[in-house]
């Protein structure tokens, strides 16, 4: 039995050093002159899975194996995560960063706040740490996957992360942790609202929410007033960590 880790920032940010090859390629079809031509019912966005590399990536090869890599923003999924998740995923990060479909990043600055987002790997290095152990007092529950919720957590960008970690058989509940800085945790707390309403009966699993820094009264408080029934508000990310693995383990 696994839980999966939704974090404070989209995917796994971090520049990609030399050793850590960036796998996409963003492409358009195009006629016989060699023209780009608009194509609806073709997948413009072409990414290959690859094992997770080497460097800065090194400490979650024992945890996952399958990355992608979109402009320097790392994907990361456990095997039991279906290929086609796993590339869902990236497409929805290509089409944040490249909206206008030109192969390039339509503006750098966004992916140099995901980068520098010095906090995030530290959240995502404490939190994976804190669920196995609290794990291992209930029946060896294990962290199945993680994504970050980027800059920003509209209801559309919870949905969507939410969409590809419910879709994994092997997750039994799911672990909100938020520590608000430029995000602030009433619009967390919002999307979280809305994702679950966007989602319908698609949303079957619990969520375990902790929230913690900016606004952190403002988003329990819109947690609580909603009263989803798949949610639990914990106080502290051991308390979090705790209760979402009990959960799983049922």
């Amino acid at each position: 039995m696994r839980l999966v880790i939704l974090l404070s920032l989209l995917f796994h940010c971090s520049p990609s050093s030399k050793d850590e090859t960036d796998t996409s390629s963003h492409s358009e079809p195009s006629d016989d002159t060699g023209e780009s031509t608009p194509d609806d019912t073709d997948e413009e966005v072409l990414f290959d899975i690859t094992d997770i590399p080497d460097g800065t990536l090194s400490p979650f090869q024992g945890t996952f194996s399958k990355y992608v890599n979109v402009f320097g923003i790392h994907i990361l999924a456990t095997s039991s995560v279906p290929d086609e998740k796993v590339l869902h995923a990236a497409i929805v990060m290509a089409e944040y960063l490249d909206n206008n479909e030109d192969g390039t990043i339509d503006d750098p600055e966004a992916v140099r706040a995901l980068t520098e987002s010095h906090d995030g790997a530290g959240l995502v290095m404490s939190t994976l740490d804190v669920v196995a152990y609290a794990g291992e007092n209930h029946g060896g529950v294990k962290p199945a996957n993680f994504l970050d919720i980027g800059g920003g957590a509209s209801a559309e960008v919870m949905a969507n992360g939410l969409d590809v970690i419910l879709g994994d058989p092997q997750v039994k509940s799911v672990f909100v942790n938020v520590f608000g800085g430029i995000t602030a945790c009433d619009a967390v707390a919002n999307g979280i609202v809305g994702a679950l309403k966007k989602l319908g009966d698609d949303a079957n699993k619990p969520l375990v929410v902790r929230l913690d820094g900016n606004k952190v009264e403002e988003g329990r408080k819109i947690l609580a007033d909603a009263a989803h029934p798949l949610v639990t508000l914990a106080g502290t990310m051991d308390e979090g960590a705790d209760k979402a693995a009990e959960l799983a383990a049922k």
